[in-house]
């Protein structure tokens, strides 16, 4: 089964003429026939639109998207969404019967995709969160999808801004409140000679991409943190030797994760060294499956408490 993680993108609206950030509740002020002022809101016009626009099929790119649920509360707009690929034959296969039909061109096998936007009152910030499973994601089709039929048509002199956001401040408040469990060295390149050498001393001779992982007991829980801190914030020890994490700063680490457990929960987040990838592996989070996908439950308690706090949480 794909692991199912969560993006998390920092989303802000952008006044092209003006060449800035606008207030989201506050966009676009219009003077109406009698004088008065109009507060445009963007989160108000993104829940209408998701209301009514439902189908969205990207022709250049073979993708299919259509928002099965919207559910609005406070200034959260979130629900279900089916996303799938098209433009090549593909087979379909009967289980029961044995019997397989091939596919056309114009067919999508769509599956189902939790997303969810936050946008405060007053605030020239809000956070886009989308399920990703294995490596499919759906932020680039709901970006254009967003981007066509709504901002281009109905909020035109404006763009919507996407930034992968995972702040470093909550992923060291995670180390704060729970343990360090693991650490994992993903796809180290060995066709890198000064790398290859460095591995082939511990390792003996390696080939290809390999993986380390290093379980942390409890005795070594505190320096781990200390650890992560430094190198989050890019604060490496000079002493090489002081500890077990050997030169770890000089291993290609842009596919790394740190395994946090919080309370019962464990955590995974991706590291390249200096900077937080946005993605939050909660595969182990989930506890109920419908039909082989995330319990909808399940997720969006996850996205709920998580879209709270990395807009709480300031570089």
């Amino acid at each position: 089964m794909d692991k199912i993680s969560l993006a998390s993108y920092m989303i802000k609206l952008k006044d092209k003429k003006a060449d800035k950030y606008v207030t989201f509740d506050d966009y676009d002020d219009q003077t109406t026939l009698f004088g008065g002022k109009v507060r445009k809101d963007f989160f108000v016009d993104l829940a209408d639109f998701f209301s009514e626009n439902k189908e969205f099929t990207d022709r250049q790119n073979k993708k299919d998207l259509e928002i099965e649920q919207v559910i609005v509360e406070e200034r959260f707009c979130y629900g279900t969404a089916f996303y799938g690929t098209f433009g090549k034959f593909r087979k379909a296969k009967n289980v029961k019967t044995k019997k397989t039909n091939d596919m056309d061109v114009d067919t999508a096998t769509e599956e189902p995709f939790y997303y969810l936007f936050y946008i405060p009152n007053n605030s020239d910030r809000g956070i886009a969160i989308f399920e990703r499973k294995g490596s499919i994601g759906t932020k680039d089709t709901f970006k254009r999808f967003i981007e066509k039929n709504l901002v281009k048509k109905d909020i035109k002199g404006f763009y919507l801004d996407y930034s992968g956001y995972l702040p470093k401040k909550v992923v060291l408040g995670y180390i704060d409140k729970g343990e360090i469990m693991a650490f994992e060295f993903a796809d180290i390149p060995s066709h890198n000679k000064y790398e290859e050498n460095r591995i082939n001393h511990h390792f003996k001779k390696v080939r290809g991409t390999m993986k380390i992982k290093l379980l942390i007991d409890k005795y070594s829980r505190p320096s781990a943190r200390q650890i992560f801190y430094k190198w989050i914030k890019g604060e490496m020890p000079v002493e090489k030797n002081e500890n077990d994490f050997i030169a770890i700063d000089e291993i290609n680490s842009e596919n790394s994760k740190v395994e946090v457990k919080i309370g019962k929960s464990k955590r995974w987040f991706y590291i390249d060294g200096n900077s937080i990838r946005p993605f939050m592996d909660i595969t182990k989070d989930i506890k109920n499956y419908e039909e082989g996908h995330p319990n909808f439950k399940d997720i969006h308690e996850i996205a709920l408490e998580y879209a709270k706090a990395l807009l709480n949480e300031k570089e």
